[in-house]
């Protein structure tokens, strides 16, 4: 009875304009209702309201939107249902309105939810959202209630905020009192080199500047929290040349220069770096540096990757093995120490150009390009292909979830091929013939 009452009053709180108040009734919604009641109203009622005014904006006809509506209804459906699947009961409602809301006001990847949805984007959503669950004990402030954070890039803030409460927590009186203005911790220093352990993001950004290093891209798609959640990162700088920069993790064996690439071993050998085998924290964890006796060329750095090392001086892995293995199993492969490729565990391969991505293979075959980050192309299977302007289907065609095939033209659909034959005709979004 509760939720049908919140139910009416949302809805109307909704058509009358006044969207905060309809946020706060969604609020009480996570209180008064378990999450599979609230799944299932994602097929119909304002939701629906919603994406059919969302397809109307973008042209469709009228005569068309209660079916593609529906599909889209569904698709967003079976989208919400992965991302609470694994989700602790007592999050479950609230991840759901809040993931339900995120994706109503990317319009992008709404519509893509109509041919199957865009799994980058949807592994990124659930990917934080999982973050953020598991970090929730270290939330403060707005952020500990997840439905009043506004959108993605406050999520993600978030995150960050309390993977460093989370790290600080672990630290004593006297580490605490080395942080360095920059919001780091100074782990250990010499006249040449000073070793530092940054607590956040931002402060990962602020030690990586001038490098590659994907924990300290200016983006969405930093990587800082994929590390630090299984263990600090330090960074180590050269205090005659201050652009002269290493990363490592003990977790993941992960040793970087300022390009990001696996420096020689040999180059780091008599010049003062000794000091860090003797850092408490490290004692034990660091192997020695020098030549291996499994290879006459090879040689190993102190976090024990092994291999031989090029004409240009870098290291490189004597197999094409992922160079990094996250927790969820998504795998990283570089090549000269740059990023090409990462491997998901559901088959999806995105590609990488200049620490970009450029494109995305699902494990059906479908191929999504980019520019930046919005979608500039995607070809399917059977080689059809749509392009994109500013994020929206612009020309060429596609295939729908119903099996027909949409083409597009300056940006509206002019015909549309059904699994029947039949061929349906468009001028300015309206249906003017059929063959």
């Amino acid at each position: 009875m509760i939720f049908k009452e919140l139910c009416i009053i949302a809805n109307a709180l909704d058509e009358a304009g006044l969207y905060r108040l309809a946020t706060r009734v969604d609020s009480l919604l996570k209180e008064a209702i378990n999450y599979e009641t609230e799944l299932a109203g994602t097929r119909g009622g304002r939701t629906l309201r919603s994406i059919r005014g969302m397809l109307y904006e973008h042209g469709v006809p009228k005569e068309e939107l209660d079916q593609r509506s529906e599909r889209i209804a569904n698709g967003l459906y079976d989208t919400l249902a992965r991302i609470v699947k694994d989700m602790p009961d007592d999050m479950r409602g609230p991840v759901l309105v809040w993931a339900r809301r995120a994706i109503l006001a990317d319009t992008q990847f709404l519509l893509s939810l109509e041919s199957g949805g865009d799994s980058v984007i949807e592994k990124r959503l659930a990917s934080n959202l999982t973050k953020y669950v598991n970090l929730r004990n270290y939330m403060s402030g707005d952020a500990a209630d997840l439905l009043k954070i506004p959108d993605f890039e406050n999520l993600v803030k978030a995150i960050s905020d309390a993977v460093a409460a989370k790290l600080q927590r672990g630290f004593t009186g006297a580490e605490t009192r080395q942080r360095a203005s920059v919001g780091s911790r100074v782990v250990a220093e010499n006249d040449q080199w000073i070793v530092y352990s940054p607590e956040n993001e931002d402060a990962s950004k602020k030690l990586g500047r001038g490098t590659r290093w994907c924990t300290s891209v200016d983006s969405v798609t930093c990587q800082y929290d994929d590390y630090v959640i299984q263990g600090p990162l330090y960074i180590i700088i050269s205090k005659q040349n201050p652009n002269e920069k290493y990363q490592f993790h003990i977790e993941t064996g992960s040793l970087r220069d300022s390009e990001n690439r696996t420096p020689n071993p040999k180059r780091l050998i008599g010049r003062g770096l000794e000091f860090i085998y003797d850092i408490p924290e490290l004692k034990g964890k660091l192997k020695p540096v020098g030549d291996t006796d499994a290879d006459p060329r090879g040689v190993s750095d102190f976090m024990g990757n092994t291999g031989t090392v090029d004409k240009h001086g870098e290291l490189h892995s004597y197999n094409d093995k992922p160079s990094l293995v996250l927790v969820s199993g998504e795998q990283h492969f570089h090549n000269h120490g740059d990023l090409y490729k990462k491997v998901y565990v559901d088959g999806l391969t995105e590609l990488f150009r200049n620490g970009e991505r450029y494109a995305a293979i699902s494990a059906a075959g479908d191929r999504t390009e980019y520019v930046g980050n919005k979608i500039s192309a995607v070809i399917d299977s059977s080689g059809k292909r749509l392009d994109y302007r500013d994020g929206v289907p612009w020309s060429g065609s596609t295939t729908d979830f119903t099996g027909a095939t949409i083409i597009y033209e300056d940006g509206r659909v002019v015909k549309r091929i059904g699994t029947d034959g039949k061929t349906y005709l468009y001028e300015n979004g309206n249906l003017v013939g059929v063959k």
